[in-house]
């Protein structure tokens, strides 16, 4: 009885370990996604930068 709820713990805490897992592979994805969509936006606001520059230049 005692080894059939001590199974059924480790069982819990297994399949816990499992979704915490899971869930920080998940966080791991969306950080690179929101890396990459950061330098994504980076590169454009220097691109307005320079065109504003350059705009500034020609008025």
């Amino acid at each position: 009885m005692a080894n059939n709820k001590i199974i059924n713990s480790i069982n819990e805490i297994s399949a816990v370990s499992e979704e915490t897992v899971a869930n920080v592979e998940e966080a791991d994805a969306l950080t690179s996604e929101n890396l990459n969509e950061a330098n994504f936006v980076k590169e454009l606001v220097s691109e307005l930068i320079c065109v504003s520059e350059k705009m500034d230049k020609y008025q």
